[in-house]
């Protein structure tokens, strides 16, 4: 399985991410200024 598969594939990929970023997984936002300007969670 993936990492991309893994993360957001599937039903319960809320629970998968949440369980990936408390065991220590880092969150890196590659969006332009432009599309974070879009909107973004705090």
């Amino acid at each position: 399985m993936g990492l991309l598969s893994f993360l957001f594939g599937g039903g319960k990929r809320q629970e998968r991410l949440q369980s990936a970023i408390a065991g220590g997984a880092p969150i890196i936002d590659v969006r332009t200024p432009g599309e974070f300007a879009q909107g973004h969670a705090k």
